[in-house]
């Protein structure tokens, strides 16, 4: 016959790419699948599967806003619309700050932290600086939370005195952005250890300004932001999408 199933032993290149192609549509697939039943985890009755499943989107340097922009699309609770909305809004930040600033300079892991609370009469001062806001866009978000207090930084304690969130900031910037550090943080009762790759530090005050003492997303960021919101998010949470000035 002058046409039949090529023998499966085949050497040639066509062969060979035809095989590939195949490869990749399956680990494809098998992404998708995963993707999928995070995305039904956004749903779960239990609050702590679906934060679990949040943090994992959130976490996750792969994930772009096209990838988000598509499952926009399903038909979605409005508790996976709102948790989805969140999701879009800190890798769209994420991409316009490595569109910006590439990895080079200072780092920066994206929090507004201060001193603890001055303790009760009696008790010893709170070691390590307490998180007070988690900046969208930067490494923090979906691994760090307000409230929780940083120990240490690659094991050393964070130092104490009355401007010890000063000597973070200072203690910080001594590491480069794209560099993975481990902090050890305290939440709630536990201790626990949490990996960070840095930012450029110097996105940090173009990107949230202080203003009257207040940490703010900047005018432009919020614009970009909500240019994508109305072109490529309408369907996640509707009734929170603002009007264009």
């Amino acid at each position: 016959m002058a046409y039949g199933m090529r023998n499966m032993n085949d050497p040639s290149p066509a062969r060979a790419v035809c095989v590939f192609v195949l490869l990749l549509a399956g680990l494809s697939t098998a992404a998708q699948d995963t993707y999928d039943d995070v995305l039904a985890r956004l749903d779960a009755a239990e609050y702590v599967v679906r934060q679990a499943a949040t943090e994992q989107l959130l976490t996750d340097d792969s994930l772009s806003p096209d990838a988000i922009a598509t499952w926009a699309g399903r038909e979605l609770s409005p508790e996976q619309q709102h948790r989805l909305l969140a999701v879009a809004r800190h890798h769209t930040l994420r991409q316009m700050r490595l569109a910006e600033f590439p990895a080079e300079g200072p780092g920066s892991i994206g929090v507004v932290q201060s001193i603890q609370t001055p303790p009760a009469k009696d008790e010893p001062a709170p070691a390590g600086v307490l998180i007070t806001k988690i900046l969208p866009g930067f490494p923090s978000v979906g691994r760090l939370y307000v409230g929780d207090v940083i120990l240490a930084i690659n094991g050393d304690p964070v130092e104490e005195g009355p401007a010890k969130d000063e000597l973070f900031r200072a203690r910080m910037s001594q590491f480069r952005a794209g560099r993975v550090i481990r902090l050890t943080i305290q939440r709630g009762d536990n201790t626990i250890e949490v990996d960070l790759t840095l930012a450029n530090g110097a996105a940090l005050p173009q990107m949230y300004p202080k203003i009257n003492n207040k940490f703010k997303l900047a005018p432009r960021f919020v614009e970009g932001w909500q240019e994508e919101r109305r072109s490529r998010f309408t369907t996640l949470a509707p009734q929170l999408l603002k009007s264009p000035q």
